[in-house]
């Protein structure tokens, strides 16, 4: 069974439709329930209830309907074809009061089929199905809506919860009390029973049914409006909040990538700080040797002068200088000590080939006046001509001379 194209914003891919109707000289409802596939009907469920509540507990929560009334409580006659609803409504229900009741008219090639029911009556059925979360999205009154499958029923007399219709060219010709039992129908392979055909029938009107007149057509479209801002909200809510966790995840990827570089960036710099206070004292240390080196050039670099020149004019032609050293280091110079150096004194090492002019030498340097001590390091021989020594000059202060 197709169906024209529905908006499933505002209704889904489940569709009812419910007829209450008096069986028996009780109020009973017919439901039929679908899922709609590719423009088609699949998946039917025929329900029967007593009450709306007990419906209600069969169906999908919040389920939207079409309701079909074909109780006692509305009014059914039929008249010969006439154009002008105004004359049909008064040859069927002369005086009828229209502000206290709603007309259903169904034109056929011969005939018109007039149903009327109390506004009251209706308004109190929507309640009820309100009251029940069931959303009805419009209504008809009395078999109208059976048009609807009419044409392919295919039978000379069709059989619905309350009435005997006969059929003459795809049209409904009259209409009778049901007095025998019901029976069942085969549309396009799906067996459905004459209590449900009228509800059945119903799932097409949830596009408008041309071939009907009423007064309540402003009604109808106010509760098809009224199911789409309930659809509009509900779907809307539910797009709004999934937009919003998609900006938050989004935002959230993009704070964390941000801040993962930011974390890096700061460890980063936090690293060159590091290093730039370590070459920072590094150059510091430098520093203050370089000027350790510079307070030793400069204070004892005239002195060495003085000191180197009177120890050479000294030195026997025996002997030969192989290093002079004045004011030698204490010890190795290590980057993480302190430089250490030996002051007023010097160290003299070299080669001498006569131990009695080395001797001599020594004699001669202990005299003079600015010389505090000599000290003989280690003298020996090499070979049998030449002894290598090194000897340690201790050097008067200035307070001391």
């Amino acid at each position: 069974m197709r169906f024209g194209i529905q908006s499933y914003w505002n209704y889904g891919t489940t569709f009812c439709s419910i007829e209450i109707a008096s069986v028996s000289g009780e109020e009973k409802l017919f439901a039929v329930t679908a899922k709609k596939k590719k423009d088609e009907f699949k998946e039917l469920d025929f329900i029967e209830s007593s009450s709306f509540s007990e419906l209600s507990t069969k169906l999908p929560k919040h389920q939207h309907a079409y309701l079909i009334v074909n109780t006692g409580k509305v009014l059914l006659k039929e008249t010969p074809f006439e154009s002008n609803y105004k004359k049909v409504l008064a040859r069927a229900f002369p005086g009828l009061a229209l502000s206290d009741f709603y007309y259903e008219i169904l034109r056929t090639p011969a005939r018109c089929f007039i149903a009327v029911c109390r506004k009251d009556y209706i308004d109190t059925i929507l309640k009820e199905a309100e009251g029940q979360k069931i959303a009805i999205i419009g209504f008809s009154l009395g078999f109208s809506s059976i048009s609807n499958l009419v044409p392919i029923i295919n039978e000379d007399e069709i059989s619905t919860s309350r009435h005997q219709l006969s059929i003459q060219n795809t049209s409904i010709a009259s209409f009778s009390e049901k007095t025998g039992s019901g029976q069942t129908y085969t549309i396009e392979d799906i067996n459905v029973s004459s209590n449900h055909l009228l509800a059945l029938s119903g799932l097409f009107n949830y596009i408008k049914n041309e071939e009907s007149l009423t007064n309540f057509n402003r009604e109808n479209k106010h509760l098809k409006e009224l199911q789409g801002q309930k659809a509009f909200f509900k779907k809307g809510l539910a797009a709004g909040i999934g937009i919003l966790l998609i900006l938050l995840l989004i935002n959230f990827l993009f704070f964390s990538s941000y801040y993962n570089r930011q974390q890096v960036l700061s460890q980063e710099v936090q690293l060159l700080q590091a290093q730039k206070e370590t070459f920072a004292a590094r150059i510091n240390e430098i520093e203050a040797k370089e000027q350790v080196v510079t307070n030793i050039l400069t204070s004892g670099n005239s002195k060495s002068s003085f000191y180197l020149n009177r120890i050479v004019a000294e030195r026997p032609v025996s002997i030969l200088f192989s290093a002079i050293q004045f004011q030698p280091l204490g010890r190795a110079v290590r980057p993480d000590k302190k430089i250490e150096y030996q002051t007023d004194k010097m160290t003299v090492a070299g080669e001498s080939n006569d131990k009695t002019a080395f001797s001599k030498w020594i004699e001669t340097l202990e005299q003079k006046d600015w010389i505090k001590a000599v000290t003989v390091i280690s003298y020996g021989a090499t070979n049998s001509r030449v002894a290598e020594f090194e000897i340690s000059i201790q050097i008067k202060n200035d307070a001391e001379e």
